[in-house]
């Protein structure tokens, strides 16, 4: 089980290695003395969050989690928690993906019944989100705040220097420039004047 684990993380291996997980538990190979190895293959399967989603890997993507949930009453909480994770990224997910209507109607069916499953948020989860919530927007208005001191920290006399503002003498150029541009006015309104003086001769 060790080496499926090692080839299953090798997306050009997956294939090989899924079917030959799939294969130990069709055999009736995964029991609890065996079962930290084969979660290893899962684990090692779900190393990478978007290889499942590859299109040439989700059918064996598919398989392979659709037949782990065979094996699941072995596992402990904690890993049957992240079965139940992957075997949505990998089976559910992945049903997205089809072109059927039947198939993608059952799979979005079983999302919204997972979605309805979930347990209603006590009190204290409520309390800590806000909490939550609060420390970051504290830390957005302090940098928020940080942004503004900086801003207006030259009407306070504290500010940067001129060079600072301008460090490329770029607003000297850009005040020259009308110049420019008026010399040019004049040049070609001279040689108009000039064409008209010889049109009139």
């Amino acid at each position: 089980m060790q080496k499926i684990a090692s080839h299953i993380k090798n997306p050009s291996k997956f294939n090989k290695a899924s079917k030959l997980a799939v294969q130990l538990i069709q055999a009736g190979s995964v029991k609890p003395e065996t079962i930290d190895h084969f979660y290893a293959i899962l684990e090692a399967a779900m190393l990478s969050p978007i290889s499942c989603h590859d299109a040439s890997l989700r059918s064996d993507y598919h398989a392979l989690f659709s037949a782990a949930q065979d094996a699941s009453e072995m596992l402990n909480k904690q890993q049957k928690n992240w079965l139940n994770v992957w075997a949505i990224r990998a089976v559910v997910a992945n049903d997205l993906y089809t072109d059927d209507s039947f198939v993608f109607s059952k799979a979005s069916g079983r999302i919204k019944d997972m979605i309805l499953s979930l347990p209603v948020a006590t009190e204290e989860e409520d309390a800590e989100e806000a909490a939550a919530l609060k420390d970051e927007k504290d830390a957005a208005n302090g940098k928020f705040q940080s942004n503004q001191d900086a801003i207006f920290s030259d009407q306070t006399g504290e500010g940067p220097t001129k060079e600072e503002c301008d460090p490329f003498g770029l607003d000297a150029l850009i005040a020259n420039g009308p110049k420019k541009d008026e010399k040019a006015k004049e040049k070609k309104g001279r040689e108009e004047e000039e064409d008209t003086k010889r049109f009139r001769k």
